[in-house]
């Protein structure tokens, strides 16, 4: 997994170079391309206003064969623009009048031709010479033509050093893209380790990453969360719904010999009371008779069982006040308060107004937390039942001060056969049937517990009051 992990960072890490690297090779190359050019253009026009201005200055000294100024002139003009190769000067008709050369003028640039045109009456061209690069520009009035050839040199200085300046910001954006990538690459590596083990996310801790990393880390937190509890869910309803079928199959099938039973033991007592029967058969009888009570009633709970977890029968939903139920089921109880000596305190206004919901499914998850409150909390301790009626919705709670449970048990508490309860005592159902009743009204059972101290089981059902 972690070889998979490393091979999804270099892939983020070559694809970050190679996108930037591949980016900043094109900027660098547009930029200096683009400056080169604008350098260029821009030295190309100042020349030809030179060679526009030179052309003016030397019509009227050829006008007026004034040579030995017309030289002076261009020594000057040599002195001042370094750039300046060679100024040739002409009469119209292309006779040579002065000229920087001191050895005559070459041929090939006697030669020379001026196919563009840079400003009216100033002809420029680029050639290459042994030594360097060169603008040559032939200005022409009426009276004159000047040729003059301006050196490229400081425009090509210009350009190697935008070049070199654009080579260290590569540099610069590939060590800054480098520094990104193993900053961003370490907590995608760290995610996608998490996203592949499906574990090893902190839930309650910050995710050391980026913004962007922490924000995907969280919404897979969260993800993660909802499809644990949705598995969990699922595979709980298919328990109890297994476990519905089953107690239905068994309900019905005790259900007959239990009639029999009971409808035989009844005439077998008639004839008892008729005084046709006595001494021990009577009493045996009596037994027989009480015994086939108690295998009704749970053959009925197992019919309640298969109701619930299959969630084939509908609920019966009907107005009802909650401080009786609470009441009769606190009273029905009695006996097993009494002799575990527990403090039952029921905190329950009469006043609370009537809720429509299934009231035997009601009952039943309250008879059942009650139980494992009484079950938890040893002698002198505590329980202490609350009810109330608020935005909407029916809520009750059960607080016992027992031996309470850890995190690990807590998330398991609903599910079909977990119990804290020694072995014979505890079949591990009443919360996870607790839990199918509340959630078939829309509801929600919420168990907070810590070891040591004791347990909170809050129910709370959506209603509208009647």
């Amino acid at each position: 997994m972690k070889h998979e992990a490393f091979k999804l960072r270099t892939r983020i890490g070559f694809h970050f170079l190679g996108l930037v690297g591949t980016w900043t090779l094109f900027v660098m190359l547009l930029v200096g391309h683009r400056l080169s050019e604008k350098s260029q253009e821009l030295f190309r026009n100042q020349g030809a206003e030179l060679a526009y201005g030179l052309v003016v200055e030397c019509a009227a000294l050829v006008r007026h064969e004034e040579f030995s100024s017309l030289n002076d002139l261009l020594r000057q003009r040599m002195t001042r623009a370094s750039e300046l190769r060679y100024i040739i000067v002409r009469r119209p008709d292309g006779e040579v009048v002065a000229s920087t050369f001191p050895r005559g003028i070459p041929a090939d640039v006697m030669r020379l031709k001026h196919p563009l045109l840079a400003l009216p009456d100033v002809h420029v061209q680029l050639i290459d010479t042994e030594r360097e690069r060169l603008y040559d520009y032939n200005a022409e009035s009426s009276d004159a033509q000047v040729q003059m050839g301006l050196s490229l040199t400081s425009v090509q200085l210009f350009a190697q050093e935008i070049t070199t300046y654009m080579l260290w910001v590569g540099v610069a954006a590939f060590l800054a893209v480098l520094g990104v990538t193993l900053h961003v690459s370490r907590p995608v590596e760290a995610l996608a380790t998490a996203i592949s083990t499906h574990s090893d996310i902190q839930l309650h801790a910050p995710f050391d990453g980026t913004l962007e990393t922490s924000a995907l880390a969280g919404w897979f937190q969260h993800m993660t969360q909802r499809l644990d509890e949705s598995t969990r869910r699922l595979d709980q309803s298919k328990k109890l719904a297994y476990l519905g079928e089953i107690a239905a199959s068994i309900a019905h099938e005790v259900n007959n010999p239990l009639g029999i039973i009971s409808l035989n033991s009844g005439f077998i007592a008639r004839r008892v009371s008729n005084g046709e029967l006595t001494g021990p058969v009577a009493v045996e009888v009596e037994r027989i008779r009480a015994a086939a009570t108690r295998a009704t009633f749970a053959a009925q709970q197992l019919l309640q069982v298969a109701r619930y977890s299959t969630r084939k029968g509908e609920m019966r939903r009907k107005p009802f006040k909650p401080q009786p139920m609470i009441a009769e089921t606190v009273d029905l109880l009695r006996d097993r308060i009494r002799i575990s000596r527990c403090k039952m305190t029921v905190d329950v206004s009469a006043d609370l107004p009537a809720v429509s919901l299934d009231q035997q499914g009601v009952q039943q998850v309250l008879f059942n937390l009650l139980t494992n409150a009484l079950d938890a909390t040893p002698p002198d301790k505590d329980i202490v039942v609350h009810a109330e009626v608020t935005g909407g919705s029916f809520t009750f709670s059960v607080a016992d001060q027992g031996k309470g449970m850890n995190e690990e048990l807590l998330s398991q508490a609903t599910e079909p056969f977990v119990t804290t309860k020694d072995a014979g005592k505890g079949t591990g159902l009443g919360l996870a049937i607790s839990d199918s009743i509340v959630r078939s009204h829309g509801g929600k059972l919420v168990l907070a517990s810590r070891l040591g101290e004791g347990t909170t089981a809050t129910v709370s059902f959506p209603l509208d009051v009647p």
